[in-house]
């Protein structure tokens, strides 16, 4: 009676380890296909995307006329380009509009519309952008 009790005792208290375990396992599979949430500050990568062209909106949602903003939009993200930082102008990117390129950029957090160099403040959107350090060859 003994034995039967400890062998279940054991057992029922292995079979929750290995729950925990796959519970683990199925969280980090899906936090590796997450995208930012695995990277950290200044992780480089290299995607294949397009570069979109959005109409700029303030805070709340009023359209800009003749002001845009630039993306680049993969098969599960959409990164905001932080132009004054990278190597790529503002006319480099409207020439590959729609076009599909290979990027090698830098994830940041910060201000989007700021710039370093400059003294004037401005107010400015924060969160997570890139900047763009080359365009690859597409093989």
């Amino acid at each position: 009676m003994k034995l039967t009790l400890i062998s279940f005792v054991i057992l029922f208290s292995g079979s929750i380890c290995f729950g925990e375990n796959l519970n683990s396992v199925a969280l980090n599979k899906s936090a590796e296909n997450s995208g930012f949430n695995k990277l950290e500050k200044n992780d480089t990568l290299e995607m294949v995307g397009n570069i979109v062209k959005m109409s700029f909106r303030t805070k709340n949602s009023k359209e800009v006329s003749g002001a845009y903003d630039y993306y680049f939009k993969t098969a599960k993200h959409k990164y905001f380009i932080k132009i004054n930082e990278g190597v790529l102008s503002a006319a480099d990117l409207e020439y590959r509009l729609k076009m599909e390129v290979r990027l090698k950029f830098i994830v940041k957090t910060g201000e989007w519309d700021s710039d370093p160099n400059s003294k004037d403040k401005v107010q400015s959107r924060t969160g997570e952008y890139i900047v763009i350090l080359q365009e690859l060859r597409r093989d």
